[in-house]
């Protein structure tokens, strides 16, 4: 592994360990929800479908109203850019 994407990688461990986090991990057989908080953890679950984590994740959220998924690209870079 990349040395720079190790390091980007241990901070966002840190500061998830920091803050509330509601977590979608993709597993085997489905999808797991997780619940985190800095002083704990809720029991987790699990899902054959990504709708229905989905739709645990947002009722973890507290959203209730419908919504649609983002349907533009995300720009991700890992790194640093260089001003001209």
């Amino acid at each position: 592994m990349d040395t720079e994407v190790e390091r980007i990688r241990d901070e966002h461990y840190s500061n998830l360990r920091k803050r509330n986090c509601i977590i979608i991990e993709q597993v085997d057989y489905g999808y797991r929800v997780h619940q985190w908080s800095p002083d704990g953890v809720a029991p987790q679950s699990d899902y054959d479908t990504p709708h229905e984590a989905a739709a645990r994740a947002l009722q973890l959220l507290r959203i209730t109203e419908p919504i649609k998924p983002q349907d533009w690209p995300e720009e991700v870079r890992v790194g640093f850019i260089q001003e001209e």
